[in-house]
């Protein structure tokens, strides 16, 4: 299996973990499913993993920089519709 395959897995289990309230496992894997693309230099994938990991955190701060690292890959990997939704977000922290 390579990388690319790697990230649908590393993104559907975190938020599968995410979505039963394990926000613990669900952090482990979105952190690993990112050091694994940057390891490679891999960006495709990234704006969605950096998101879904901010959508689940209780701190704000953290939030936030976690939504700017997810803004900042989805200009580079041109993904608007993500986009969008990351400045909405932003604008209600």
């Amino acid at each position: 299996m390579n990388t690319k395959q790697l990230v649908p897995s590393y993104y559907q289990a975190a938020c599968f973990y995410a979505d039963r309230g394990n926000q613990e496992r669900a952090n482990a894997l979105f952190d690993e499913g990112i050091q694994t693309l940057l390891e490679v230099n891999m960006i495709d994938g990234l704006e969605e993993l950096f998101f879904e990991k901010a959508v689940i955190q209780d701190n704000p701060n953290e939030q936030l920089e976690l939504l700017k690292q997810a803004d900042y890959y989805a200009k580079l990997n041109e993904n608007l519709s993500l986009k969008t939704l990351i400045q909405e977000r932003l604008t209600s922290i």
